[in-house]
């Protein structure tokens, strides 16, 4: 980080990355010894929840350090129930889990979209 520091305050440098259009990396402040410990321990939505980061940034980090992914917990009644009355992203919100994990678990069960079953035959959609 301070070499990319001292990098972007040299002219030449700095002219370089105009020029090419090379763009420093953006991050987020770095991951504590207390945020690492978390990983695999609980599903990546809820680490993600608990220390402010994004889900992908949580299961990223999680798998550059080889850390498996914990057993997610079984779909109870109602989260199935749920699958199909709202956009996947809605319901992923919901029930903790990811769009990802939410939209296969539809399709594995043959539950249409929400936007399927709300569309009514020859209205464009």
């Amino acid at each position: 980080m301070e070499m990319v520091a001292q990098s972007m305050s040299d002219p030449s440098i700095n002219g370089e990355i105009m020029r090419h259009g090379w763009q420093p990396s953006v991050t987020q402040a770095g991951w504590t010894p207390r945020d690492i410990k978390l990983l695999g321990r609980k599903p990546d939505v809820e680490v993600a929840r608990k220390i402010g980061r994004t889900v992908g940034a949580v299961s990223l980090k999680r798998q550059k350090l080889g850390i498996e992914a914990p057993l997610q917990p079984a779909w109870n009644e109602n989260e199935i129930k749920l699958l199909g009355t709202k956009p996947d992203r809605e319901v992923a919100q919901i029930v903790g889990r990811t769009v990802s994990a939410v939209q296969s678990k539809r399709l594995l069960l043959g539950i249409r979209s929400w936007r399927a079953r709300t569309a009514r035959v020859g209205e464009p959609g």
